[in-house]
């Protein structure tokens, strides 16, 4: 277990410095080029996507690679840019982004099933996906930038973010994630736009004036925010602290991602994964 000494940069008028622990747990090389992630606890898996090959690999929580599927292609089991991954205690959901579909697989990474663009369901160019605690999955629809709810049973249940449903529009969303009470939250220019599960807008929240730009995952946890940059770790809740993180084992390496699940913080590098304490 490493102790790593983190300080926070607290932004407001009158500056003061904060010193706090943050306590990585592990370090899990990868000897790939990773581009997103999936958490499974349950099974002790992490399921990670490369762009770069349009492969999906299965490792342990050790780092040993368990399976890999995939390859350049539209047929069943292949990919053209995966863009985004989620999990759940059965099934895993891959955005296919060059060809407009999600496919689905068993934990074995088993093709099931392919969401595909339809008469009823109409979606280019996925760019981000999330699933709800009561199976329902969100589409972040980068073409005609707009959120697709499908239930369950894979019917269309509704549409939000668009121009058709109402005054607050979406004009370059990039993630979509749920909190702990299944709100929907995407990130989009300088702000992060909140819905309810019927698509129903609630509230948006401006990213500091610092970040404007840089931002390329977030996460809510109870309350507060936490920003990734390629280079950062940030939390927000009633000031904007600044992670530093120094260590070699991340030393000049890029954020590409970022999960929390069980109280547990997941960083994607371009080295491999950081698993931390919960930032409090």
């Amino acid at each position: 277990m490493r102790i790593i000494s983190i300080t926070f940069n607290f932004l407001f008028i009158l500056q003061s410095l904060l010193a706090q622990t943050l306590v990585i747990e592990k370090f899990i090389p990868l000897n790939f080029n990773a581009n997103d992630f999936s958490i499974n606890e349950n099974r002790n898996h992490i399921f990670l996507i490369s762009k770069e090959t349009n492969e999906i690999i299965k490792i342990n929580s050790d780092g040993k690679r368990l399976k890999k599927i995939g390859g350049f292609g539209w047929s069943e089991g292949q990919f053209d840019s995966p863009a985004s991954i989620v999990s759940t205690a059965i099934d895993i959901y891959v955005a296919d982004f060059n060809n407009h579909r999600i496919q689905r697989f068993d934990q074995n990474l088993n093709f099931i099933s392919s969401l595909e663009k339809s008469e009823t369901i109409n979606f280019e160019y996925p760019v981000s996906i999330a699933l709800s605690t009561k199976g329902d999955l969100y589409i972040l629809d980068s073409k005609n930038k707009k959120i697709l709810k499908i239930n369950g049973f894979s019917k269309l249940e509704r549409t939000f973010g668009n121009y058709e449903s109402g005054n607050i529009v979406l004009r370059e969303p990039k993630v979509v994630k749920l909190d702990q009470s299944q709100l929907i939250y995407i990130l989009d220019r300088e702000q992060i736009l909140a819905y309810d599960e019927f698509g129903s807008f609630i509230k948006s929240i401006q990213i500091p004036e610092d970040l404007k730009d840089k931002v390329i995952d977030f996460q809510i946890f109870q309350n507060s925010i936490c920003f990734l940059t390629e280079d950062s770790l940030y939390e927000f809740r009633d000031e904007l602290k600044k992670y530093f993180i120094d260590n070699e084992i991340i030393e000049n390496s890029k954020f590409r991602k970022l999960e929390i699940r069980l109280g547990k913080l997941y960083l994607l590098t371009e080295k491999g994964i950081l698993l931390c304490e919960k930032v409090n």
